[in-house]
């Protein structure tokens, strides 16, 4: 769910808008520097984190119900 609201409310919103510039532009370039790329960066981060700890619960929610349907049989 977190890798959505991400891409949804920061990556979309901050794609669209560079897409405004002309490319190679100087305009482009200073908002490529010092409003897109770091932002972007960093929100990324947080984006693999979340997947990476909902890979992480369901392989913990895997592991629990084969460990229940064992002790059923």
């Amino acid at each position: 769910f977190g890798l959505f609201v991400i891409t949804a409310t920061q990556h979309i919103p901050r794609n669209d808008q560079l897409a405004t510039y002309t490319y190679g532009s100087s305009a482009a370039e200073e908002f490529w520097q010092h409003e897109y790329l770091g932002k972007w960066a960093a929100w990324n981060t947080a984006r693999a984190l979340f997947a990476a700890l909902s890979a992480g619960l369901c392989i913990l929610s895997l592991m629990s119900m084969s460990k229940e349907s064992r002790k059923s049989t």
